[in-house]
């Protein structure tokens, strides 16, 4: 999430706040929607 997060500040600098701003919230939702899964499957009990 860092690493995303620093490159939405770098491309905001760039390009268009509003439609980066659409864009990475719908990867953030993306994410966290797949990972919720993972957990409520089990993911994190079977993580190394």
């Amino acid at each position: 999430m860092a690493v995303w997060y620093l490159c939405y500040m770098y491309a905001g600098a760039e390009q268009g706040e509003i439609e980066l701003r659409r864009d990475g919230v719908k990867i953030f939702a993306d994410n966290l929607a797949f990972w919720n899964l993972r957990a409520a499957q089990g993911y994190w009990r079977v993580a190394p």
